[in-house]
């Protein structure tokens, strides 16, 4: 017997306080841990440094130890470089949805 897996979206409302991506992602990979938004912060800079050859300046559009030290700040906007990393460490695809204009955006693991 095949079964058919039926996906549905479902729109969370995070708050607007600059973690609403890392809040997003923590809730839907790892529920129930509300600490988890400064731990995916710091996994986002490990990732980065360890990886400097994909990481680079052009790719930042700044300095990595720069940008690791600013994604580490509550002021800072995750955005595709955060989820594509993410992506990456959790082995799983993402689905962002830009909800202004209804465009997805698939961010696939890396291999």
């Amino acid at each position: 017997m095949t079964w058919m897996l039926m996906l549905l979206p479902v729109l969370r409302v995070m708050p607007d306080d600059n973690s609403c991506l890392f809040r997003a992602f923590g809730t839907a990979v790892l529920p129930g841990d509300d600490l988890s938004m400064q731990e995916l912060r710091s996994l986002v800079a490990g990732a980065i440094q360890a990886q400097p050859e994909v990481f680079t300046n052009v790719v930042l559009e700044q300095n990595p130890d720069d940008y690791c030290r600013w994604i580490q700040t509550e002021d800072a906007w995750g955005g595709a470089i955060e989820l594509t990393i993410l992506s990456q460490h959790f082995d799983i695809e993402v689905c962002s949805i830009d909800v202004q204009v209804c465009e997805p955006h698939l961010r696939p693991k890396l291999q």
